[in-house]
């Protein structure tokens, strides 16, 4: 007994200095089963109850970069733009990474804007003045995914002074190597919008470039009905095969189920018309959705009789949506 209480004296001490050493453990956590030695069962479930019942709260100091990296030893460390360092508790997480991306965004914005302003931005419809700001050696090192062109400068970006650019004899050899560059850059928003109105798809598409559409072969656009009036209009029929393989989608349709509402499904059913919507992937996903996402009488009443109308609800597609239905009852009931 008294070696028993010994060996728990000099573990819970242990425990305590192990406890100054690592901020982490609470002496309590440590102490724990040396008081069991000491003391039995009983104080152990107690005091075991206890600390399940009152779970210490920690914080963590956390930072946001721009790309993670490792160095020659082998640590993983933050490259590129970096945010402040911020102090979060399992209830300010959220919070804090929308800060840490805003900070970053407008850091990067910032040493953009920085970094051109030594460049000839006044007239960006010579790819030349383009080429020169591409080749900068921040721009290359910051920006190599192609957020360059996602910022304004002089009230538009460099994806669409590019896309308002005619390649002629003595521009080519310019455009095609700013076209070369941006072939490996993964981060251009191509859904931008200019101060005019006009899309860079429907840019893409009156040009009828087939370089130009190659680039933007795997991007996922955003429908606009002024992209059915741009394909109507193209000559050549090469060109408009490819472009009407182009990856489209229709969010309105996904927002009217969302929301239950039958006028705006009625309106966003008119993009059906269009010809980039692939209208058997579209209805499965609209059935997967509303299966999973809205009440049943609205997927009936409403969506069903819809799909019916327009012959658009297969047998394929309305058996599928009768047995995940009944699933969904089995595994509710």
């Amino acid at each position: 007994m008294l070696s028993s209480a010994i060996g728990g004296t000099i573990g819970f001490l242990i425990s305590m200095y192990m406890c100054a050493k690592n901020k982490d453990i609470t002496a309590m956590e440590l102490a724990l089963p040396m008081l069991g030695g000491l003391f039995g069962g009983p104080l152990l479930y107690t005091i075991g109850t206890i600390l399940y019942r009152n779970k210490p709260t920690y914080e963590y100091i956390v930072q946001g970069g721009k790309g993670i990296t490792h160095n020659a030893l082998g640590k993983t460390q933050l490259c590129g733009t970096k945010s402040k360092e911020y102090r979060i508790d399992k209830d300010s997480w959220v919070n804090s990474v929308q800060n840490m991306v805003k900070e970053i965004q407008d850091e990067d914005r910032r040493i953009f804007l920085n970094t051109v302003r030594k460049y000839d931005t006044k007239h960006l419809d010579n790819p030349k003045n383009i080429l020169q700001i591409l080749k900068d050696r921040t721009i290359k090192n910051e920006f190599s995914n192609g957020d360059c062109f996602n910022y304004e400068i002089e009230g538009q970006t460099l994806l669409h002074a590019f896309l308002d650019t005619i390649p002629l004899e003595e521009n080519q050899k310019d455009y095609e190597q700013i076209r070369y560059i941006m072939k490996g850059m993964k981060h251009i928003n191509y859904n931008q919008i200019d101060g005019n109105g006009i899309s860079a798809l429907e840019k893409i598409l009156n040009s009828e470039n087939h370089q130009t559409l190659e680039l933007v072969r795997n991007f996922e656009f955003e429908y606009l009905r002024e992209l059915d009036y741009a394909y109507e209009n193209i000559q050549d029929e090469n060109f408009k095969r490819k472009a009407k393989n182009l990856n489209v989608k229709f969010p309105h349709i996904f927002e009217a189920l969302k929301h239950e509402s039958p006028d705006a499904l009625d309106a966003a059913f008119e993009e059906l018309k269009s010809p980039f919507c692939r209208k058997e992937k579209l209805v499965r996903d609209m059935i997967d959705f509303a299966s999973a996402n809205c009440r049943g009488s609205f997927v009936a009443n409403v969506l069903c009789r819809k799909l019916e109308n327009e012959n658009l609800l297969t047998k394929e597609a309305y058996d599928r949506m009768i047995a995940e239905r009944e699933d969904r009852y089995n595994r509710w009931r």
